[in-house]
């Protein structure tokens, strides 16, 4: 029940009080997106162990796309950075509560999946680099920091813009043809 859980996230939180700013609405935001995660991460289980299946039993099936290989696409990084320019706009505006719940939604699904493919480029980046596996996982805690996890999510906009791992890639592998 999404009514319960919110009532009881409510408890949890102490009481924030800002003008245009409605801690229930955050809090309701917050359940939803965690909601539509959790229903995410089951179908990557559940895809991962068919594929696991379908191999065991010796049955055809597509090879899977490495993290590396994920692409999202354009209009994605058009609409975070369009979201991301509404919602500080909205702190200057008088808004409906209606719209700024909008904005404020489309904002944060804008910015979680730029901050995923940013760290999957930062990711990519040192793992072209050779670089140990401490980078990667300073790169994970870095989107957990306020600052930070804005200038990943510009990393992932202008990765998403530009396929700045489609064209590392290229020139790696162009590299090692020169080797030869």
């Amino acid at each position: 029940d999404i009514q319960a859980e919110v009532q009881s996230m409510m408890e949890m939180v102490p009481d924030i009080s800002m003008p245009g700013f409605d801690m229930a609405t955050l809090v309701l935001e917050i359940v939803i997106l965690s909601y539509l995660a959790i229903a995410f991460m089951q179908a990557l289980v559940t895809h991962l162990m068919s594929n696991l299946l379908l191999q065991r039993l010796k049955l055809k099936n597509r090879k899977l796309q490495t993290i590396f290989e994920v692409k999202l696409p354009k209009w994605m990084a058009l609409v975070a950075i369009a979201s991301y320019v509404l919602y500080a706009m909205s702190a200057s505006m008088e808004l409906e509560t209606w719209m700024y719940q909008s904005i404020m939604a489309v904002y944060l699904v804008g910015m979680l999946a730029m901050v995923f493919d940013g760290c999957i480029t930062l990711m990519c980046y040192f793992r072209l680099r050779g670089k140990g596996k401490l980078a990667i996982f300073l790169c994970m805690f870095a989107c957990m920091i306020p600052g930070l996890n804005m200038g990943i999510a510009g990393i992932g906009a202008v990765d998403v813009l530009l396929e700045t791992r489609r064209r590392w890639k290229e020139g790696v592998l162009r590299e090692i043809h020169r080797e030869n």
